[in-house]
C-alpha cells in the first residue's frame, strides 16, 4: 500500500493502525508483553472514580441569579456566588450566560456540588485583582528571591477536602514493587472493598528519594528528607494482617521508609467546576516568579473534576492536589504581552497529587511550565496539544507519571523543567512518554533530567533505539505507526475487560462492593455488560454497512475522520481516510473510538443505533448521553441507565 508521509502525519493519532503498525516490547498490541514487575507502570487507575464510571451530570438545583448575581460585567457578583455555593446541596449551581465580576475566593467545601456555566464561550468569570491583593501570601524561592506563593499554588475557586488521616497500622515487612501482597504489623478489621492509602516518608539520609531515583538522584542537599509516597488501592482479600490489593504496587513498601496503612476516606468527592471561562486582565507578563495570583481553580479533594473550561491571561491554570480527579477540556488563550521568552504565564496544569487524569487540553500560548508534576505519581496527561509543549518535572522525586498521545507542537521544549536547587533530578524513575508528535525531532534528554529508568516509546525522533531492560529505554517508533496510540486508554480497556485474577473473591469487583458510608455509589457497567454492548455495536455496524450507510467517525478525538468500509468475520475493521486504507483489529479501538463510531451510527435515528450510542456515551462520560436517552422510549432509556448502577 502506497502512503504519502504527509498524509500519515496529518492522521497521526486519528488513525491508530496506518500500515505497517509497530508495537512496543514493553506492552505489545494489547498488553500481552506487559510485566507488572517490569519498568512500565500500570496507569489505568488515574482519574475520577479510577476511570470506572463516567463523570456524572447532577441535576441543577439553583442559579446564581436566584441569589442576586447580575452577570453584566460591571456589578461585583462575589457575594451572590458565595451565598449560592453555601446554600447548594447535592446538585449543580448554574451560572447562566453573562460576564460575572468576582473579587474574592469561592469555596466548594462539600460533596456533590458542581459550579456549572452555560459553556466557556457563553459564561465568563472575570477576576480584576490577583489573589495576593486579596489575601497576601509572600514566600521565597530556594535561592531566596521574594515572590508570592501564588506563583505556584492556589486558585480563586477552591474545591476543599481531605483524604483522611487515620493511621491503621504499619507495614511489617517489605513488599516489592509489582506485587499485590502487603503484610501489616497487626490486623485492623479491613474487609474486601476498603480503600487503603499506603504512605511512606524518609527516615534519614534521603534514602527514599535515592530509591525513587533508582540510585541516580543528583544533588539532594536541599531536599532535607522531605520525599514521600502515597499509593491508594482497594483491598480484595484479607487474611488477618495479610492484605491482597487490587492494584500492583507502584513502588516498594518498606519499614525502612516508615511504610504505613491509612484509611482513604476523602471528605469531599463528586464536586466539580465546568463549562466556564476564567478571564484575567491583559497585564503584561513580566516573567517567572513575578506572578501575584491570576489563578482560576484548585482541587484539594478526591474524585472531583474540572471540565470544559477556558483560561484567558492566567498566571497559572488548574492546580490539582488531591487524588483520582479528572481535568478534561481546558483551553488556554492570552491577549496579554508575553515575556522575553515568549511565555504568558507560569504553570499551565499542575498535578501535585497522585493518580489524576488530564485530557483533551489545548495550549494556544506558552507557559513557562505547560504541564507540571512535583513529588507526585500515577498522573496521566493525554490527548492534548500546544504551541511548543514542555513537560515540567519539578523535582522532589515525581515518579511513574505518563504523557501519552500528545502533539508537542514545535518540540523544542519537551524537557524544559524547573524546581529549586539540590532537590534531585527533575524526574524520578518510571516516568513514561508514549506517542508524542512534534515538528522537530526530539532527542534523548540530558542526564540532569532524570535517571536511566524512564520509558520513551513512540517519540518523534531520528535517534537510534536504546533498549536496555535495566537501563535506558528509547524506542523511537514513528508515532503514526505506534499501537496502541494511547497507553492509558489501552491499559484501562484491558483492566476493565479482564476478569478478576485467580484467587480474587467476587466481592473485590467495584460493582459488587458496598458503598462506603458517606460516599455516593459509583455507577458503572460490569465487564459482562460492556462485552455484550460491544457485540451489539459490531452488529449495528454490520447492519449499517449492509444498508449502504458506511459511518464516518473520528479516532481518539485528535482530528482526522475515517470511514468504516467493512467488518471482517475475524474482527478486522476496514477503514479509509485521507487517502489511506487500513485493516484495524477491533481490539485496537479504544472506548472513546467506540463512542465516536456509535455516534456516527446514531445519525440513522434508528432506535437500535440510538440505544448503542447512548450506552457508549454513558460509558465514556460524554455529555451527549442525556440527549440520546431523551430520544429513546422511557423504558429503554431507564434500562440503559440501570446498567450503570
Amino acid at each position: 500500500m502506497a502512503v504519502r508521509l504527509g498524509t500519515l502525519l496529518l492522521l497521526a493519532g486519528a488513525l491508530p493502525l496506518p500500515a505497517p503498525a509497530e508495537t512496543s516490547a514493553l506492552w505489545g498490541a494489547s498488553g500481552e508483553k506487559w510485566d507488572p514487575k517490569g519498568r512500565l507502570p500500570d496507569f489505568s487507575f488515574a482519574g475520577y472514580r479510577m476511570g470506572e464510571t463516567p463523570i456524572p451530570e447532577p441535576p441543577a438545583k439553583a442559579s446564581v441569579k436566584d441569589f442576586g448575581a447580575k452577570g453584566d460585567g460591571k456589578t461585583d457578583d462575589t457575594k451572590a456566588f458565595q451565598a449560592a455555593l453555601e446554600k447548594t446541596r447535592d446538585g449543580a449551581l448554574l451560572v447562566p450566560s453573562g460576564r460575572y465580576v468576582i473579587t474574592d475566593f469561592l469555596n466548594i467545601a462539600r460533596s456533590g456540588v458542581v459550579l456549572r456555566g452555560a459553556g466557556p464561550d457563553k459564561t465568563t468569570l472575570f477576576f480584576p485583582k490577583p489573589l495576593n491583593d486579596i489575601k497576601p501570601n509572600w514566600g521565597a524561592t530556594t535561592t531566596g528571591r521574594k515572590t508570592s506563593n501564588y506563583s505556584w499554588q492556589g486558585g480563586y475557586i477552591q474545591i476543599l477536602g481531605g483524604a483522611g488521616s487515620i493511621r491503621l497500622a504499619g507495614v511489617a515487612e517489605k513488599a516489592v514493587r509489582g506485587t499485590q501482597i502487603v503484610v501489616l504489623d497487626k490486623a485492623v478489621g479491613l474487609k474486601p472493598g476498603d480503600c487503603v492509602d499506603f504512605r511512606q516518608e524518609e527516615s534519614g539520609g534521603n534514602a527514599l528519594a535515592t530509591y525513587l531515583y533508582n540510585n541516580q538522584a543528583g544533588p539532594l542537599d536541599k531536599l532535607l528528607n522531605r520525599a514521600r509516597t502515597s499509593f491508594v488501592s482497594r483491598v480484595v482479600a484479607v487474611e488477618g494482617p495479610r492484605l491482597t490489593l487490587e492494584r500492583v504496587l507502584r513502588t516498594d513498601l518498606s519499614p525502612e521508609f516508615k511504610a504505613a496503612a491509612f484509611a482513604f476516606e476523602p471528605s469531599v468527592t463528586d464536586s466539580g467546576v465546568e463549562r466556564l471561562a476564567f478571564e484575567f486582565p491583559p497585564d503584561n507578563y513580566a516573567g517567572e516568579f513575578t506572578e501575584l495570583g491570576y489563578n482560576p481553580v484548585v482541587i484539594n479533594a478526591s474524585h472531583c473534576w474540572i471540565r470544559d473550561i477556558k483560561v484567558v491571561n492566567g498566571d497559572s491554570g488548574p492546580y490539582i492536589n488531591g487524588k483520582f480527579n479528572t481535568v478534561r477540556g481546558v483551553l488556554f488563550e492570552a491577549t496579554r504581552t508575553a515575556d522575553r521568552t515568549g511565555c504568558i504565564g507560569h504553570h499551565g496544569i499542575s498535578c501535585y497529587g497522585d493518580d489524576n487524569l488530564v485530557e483533551d487540553f489545548e495550549f494556544r500560548c506558552k507557559y513557562v511550565h505547560d504541564l507540571s508534576v512535583e513529588h507526585s505519581a500515577g498522573n496521566v496527561f493525554r490527548r492534548g496539544r500546544g504551541v511548543d509543549m514542555c513537560f515540567d518535572h519539578h523535582k522532589k522525586a515525581p515518579h511513574a507519571n505518563l504523557f501519552t498521545a500528545i502533539d508537542l507542537g514545535d518540540g523544542r521544549r519537551m524537557y524544559r523543567s524547573g524546581g529549586g536547587e539540590a532537590l534531585g533530578k527533575h524526574s524520578a524513575a518510571w516516568g513514561t512518554f508514549w506517542n508524542l508528535r512534534a515538528r522537530i525531532p526530539v532527542k534523548y534528554p540530558a542526564e540532569s533530567f532524570g535517571p536511566d529508568l524512564m520509558n520513551f516509546v513512540g517519540v518523534f525522533s531520528n535517534e537510534s533505539p536504546i533498549l536496555d531492560k535495566d537501563g535506558k529505554w528509547w524506542e523511537p517508533i514513528p508515532p503514526e505507526r505506534l499501537v496502541p496510540q494511547d497507553l492509558y486508554e489501552a491499559q484501562l480497556v484491558r483492566r476493565l475487560k479482564r476478569p478478576p485474577a485467580p484467587g480474587r473473591p467476587a466481592a473485590a469487583t467495584a460493582a459488587d462492593k458496598p458503598a462506603r458510608p458517606g460516599v455516593p455509589p459509583r455507577p458503572q457497567a460490569s465487564v459482562a455488560v460492556l462485552a455484550a454492548w460491544d457485540e451489539r455495536l459490531q452488529s449495528r455496524l454490520r447492519a449499517a454497512l449492509a444498508a449502504g450507510r458506511p459511518p464516518r467517525f473520528a479516532f481518539a478525538s485528535l482530528g482526522g475522520d475515517v470511514q468504516a468500509t467493512a467488518l471482517d468475520s475475524d474482527g478486522q475493521l476496514r477503514a479509509t481516510g485521507g487517502g489511506v486504507s487500513a485493516r484495524i483489529p477491533w481490539s485496537a479501538l479504544s472506548l472513546s473510538d467506540r463512542r465516536s463510531l456509535s455516534a456516527a451510527l446514531a445519525e440513522s435515528e434508528l432506535p437500535e443505533d440510538l440505544a448503542v450510542a447512548a450506552f457508549f456515551a454513558l460509558a465514556t462520560g460524554d455529555g451527549g448521553a442525556n440527549d440520546l436517552l431523551r430520544r429513546l422510549p422511557n423504558a429503554v432509556s431507564s434500562e440503559i441507565q440501570s446498567l450503570f448502577k
